[in-house]
């Protein structure tokens, strides 16, 4: 019946393999069987600033709710050159600069990108990084027909974004509807 019985501490945890299998086997903890958005067949171990917990029977990877959210605050010489944190140019401020100058540690700058570069400042783990869509802001033809852009549009993005079908099907105005509070669903857009 797909189930698996008699098992001891963590039933939970125990998953039928296959169809074609009889049997379960456990997914330790530490690890799951992808992500809500990722359904793996597999029980990988969870990334950094994951922890396993079981969600509709199963378990997956989620973000650890003790992690701490870290940001990437820029040197001001990075803000004076046009660097980020995670441009080419910083590679060596990076490796040579994060928890080994005591400006950078007492200043914390980059600390998601030092965290991730496994030179972190030793203050708990960084959430993951929330990845972004590099969003298009294409009109509706409607739109392009009278000249109208969906930055200048307001009305549209007021009343059409995710409450609309053909919208939301075609995503139409994505950047502007999410800089409006009104993203389609599953996107987030790059700053």
């Amino acid at each position: 019946d797909g189930t698996c019985t008699n098992l001891a501490n963590n039933p939970e945890d125990y998953f039928k393999s296959s169809p074609a299998l009889k049997g379960c086997r456990k997914c330790e903890s530490g690890y799951g069987f992808g992500t809500p958005d990722d359904t793996r067949s597999k029980c990988f171990p969870c990334q950094s600033g994951y922890i396993s917990k079981v969600l509709d029977g199963k378990t997956q990877c989620v973000v650890d709710p003790t992690c701490v959210e870290c940001d990437n605050t820029k040197t001001q010489y990075m803000e004076n050159n046009g660097y980020t944190c995670d441009s080419e140019e910083s590679n060596w401020m990076i490796a040579n600069r994060c928890n080994a100058n005591q400006f950078w540690v007492t200043n914390k700058y980059c600390r998601l990108t030092c965290y991730e570069g496994g030179v972190g400042y030793g203050d708990g783990e960084c959430c993951p990084r929330v990845s972004c869509t590099k969003c298009s802001n294409e009109p509706n033809q409607s739109m392009t027909n009278n000249g109208q852009t969906c930055a200048g549009h307001s009305n549209s993005i007021e009343r059409k974004c995710y409450e609309n079908d053909n919208w939301r099907v075609k995503q139409f105005c994505q950047q502007s509807c999410f800089d409006a509070g009104r993203g389609y669903e599953g996107v987030f857009c790059c700053a």
